[in-house]
Order: structure tokens, then sequence, then C-alpha cells
């Protein structure tokens, strides 16, 4: 462990995600894990502050991290590296991919909820991405609102997006590499027959292992209860054993400094359509419960998981 030294800091510089922590989730790693490592020059930051990181190194919440060498804060604040090897400010050995399920249909359109599935959407580094949107049996107001919201939130955080729709299981599995689409954008299931969550996570499952091994985006919009927990569970996306809706249910923030969260303005209630998620995963430094309802279970409502490459 590297040696530790109280270091005053700018109270301006304190605050949610650190150092260039604010609404832009582009880097995305997860942030439920340990902020100051335990490797690549740590030193702890003391009250009062008034002076700023060493300059080799970052400030990232509560400490001073090198990015170039630690797993915590690899290239980035919060930028946690799997295989804890941070190389020159890569992750050595990996190429990150995430799974993100919103227990939302955005039915609305809501200040909070529009930046979190942006923070979702957004999170691939490039300027340009490229998604592909599965909307078969999804409503159809839902589907607009969202290609709307993103539409604003790209235009907000500089960025450029461009979207193909397919209705096909059979069409989504062929065309899901990373050299052409940057996310995949599941909707929720709200208009499907029995059956469909199973069939379509039969044909795709597959095709999403291997696009997120590849360092692909994965997001699930899950909020209909009789198909989207098969669907997640039979993809291997996310062990789900249900949804329960919770409308007007007040959300707070469980993991405020991972990728989704971040700019996010939190607590805020729950919009028509929205589910809390019964996952059967516990959280850990790969799996993080980013916002949770207010029940005594503090049910997730947002779930953010890291995909470590293939070996």
């Amino acid at each position: 462990m590297p040696a530790t030294a109280s270091v005053d800091l700018p109270p301006q510089q304190a605050g949610e995600g650190g150092a260039g922590g604010g609404g832009d989730a582009s880097g995305g790693a997860m942030g439920g894990a340990d902020p100051s490592g335990s490797g690549g020059g740590v030193v702890e930051v003391g009250g009062g502050a008034v002076d700023p990181c060493p300059p080799d190194l970052t400030q990232c919440g509560s400490v001073c991290v090198d990015l170039q060498s630690n797993p915590y804060h690899c290239g980035g604040c919060f930028e946690y590296c799997p295989t804890e090897s941070c190389v020159a400010g890569i992750c050595d050995g990996s190429t990150l991919g995430h799974v993100a399920v919103l227990g939302m249909s955005f039915h609305e359109d809501h200040a909070p909820s529009r930046h979190l599935l942006g923070n979702a959407v957004f999170l691939p580094s490039s300027l340009d991405v490229a998604l592909l949107t599965y909307a078969k049996h999804a409503h159809p107001v839902a589907v607009k609102n969202v290609t709307s919201i993103l539409a604003t939130e790209a235009s907000k955080r500089g960025r450029i997006f461009s979207e193909t729709f397919t209705n096909d299981a059979d069409d989504l599995a062929a065309q899901l590499d990373t050299a052409s689409f940057d996310v995949v954008l599941i909707h929720d299931l709200a208009l499907a027959p029995p059956g469909h969550g199973l069939a379509f996570a039969t044909t795709t499952q597959q095709a999403l292992e291997d696009f997120g091994q590849q360092g692909g985006i994965i997001v699930a919009l899950a909020t209909s209860n009789d198909e989207m927990p098969t669907l997640l569970s039979e993809t291997g996306l996310l062990a789900t054993a249900g949804l329960i809706p919770i409308e007007g249910a007040l959300l707070s923030k469980t993991a405020p400094t991972d990728a989704l969260a971040l700019g996010v303005p939190a607590p805020f209630s729950a919009k028509f359509k929205t589910s809390a998620i019964v996952a059967t995963e516990p959280s850990s430094p790969l799996l993080s419960f980013v916002f949770s309802d207010d029940s005594a279970a503090a049910n997730p409502v947002v779930i953010h998981k890291v995909l470590p490459a293939s070996p």
C-alpha cells in the first residue's frame, strides 16, 4: 500500500463522483468498488481543504489517485478494472462490457429518468454511438419517448447517435457485433404473448453474451412481470425472480458514484410503469444496485453489471 498523507483540496472540488464526475457517464465502469483501491498511488484527502492534489495525482471522491496505475480509478475516476492490472490508464487484458437494467418503461418524460437513460446508452466513450433497438411487443408510446429522450440527451452531451430498429430476434442475433453497434437496447415486453421472453432468450443468448464480452453495452428496460424476468434470467443478463410495480415510490441513489448515477437528481418519485427488480444476484464490485426504492427491503430499480472480457 502506498504511503498516505493529508492533502488539502478546494471545497468546490468535493462532491459526487470526484474530479471529472459530472453528468457524463461515458467512462462507465462500476463505482461500487473501494474508491481508494489498494494500489496506484493513493493519497488521502484531509478536511478543511484548500490545496489541489499533487501534480501527478487526480482527486476521486475523497482521495488523490494515480489514474495511470490505480485499478479502482483506471484512466478515470471510479473506473474499476476487473483484472486489477491498470497499465498507462488502460485496463490490461479487459475490454469491459456493461449490462444496465432499468425498471422503467419511459411512458412519461421525467428529468431524472431521462438523464439516467442517457447515462446508460452513452456509456461508450466514442463520440458516435450506434444503437440497435429491439422493440417488438413494446408499447409504442414508450418506444417513441425513448428515441426522443436519446436525441435530447445526445445533443446535451455533444454526442451523435444512430438507431437501428429490429422486431426480429433472429435478425438481432445476426446483426449484433461490436464492429457495427456500440449498444443494444431491449424495450420492455409490455404487449408480448406468453412465452415470448423465453423464445427471445433462446434465440439471442449467445449473441448477447458475445457482444458483452467484446465490450458492448446492453440496456434492458424491464417493468412487465410476465415476460421480462424470464428474458433477463435466460439470456444471462441478470438473474431475476420478478418485478414489483412501485409507481409513486421514492427512489434514492444506493451507488452514487456509479456511472449510471452521475448527474441524476435524487431522490425522485417513480413514475408510471416503474418496477423494482427482484434480483437473485448479490451486489459486488462488478454488480451495483444503483437506485433503490424506499421499501424496507430497499429493492433495486436500476442495476449496473460489468462484464469482464473473454480470455
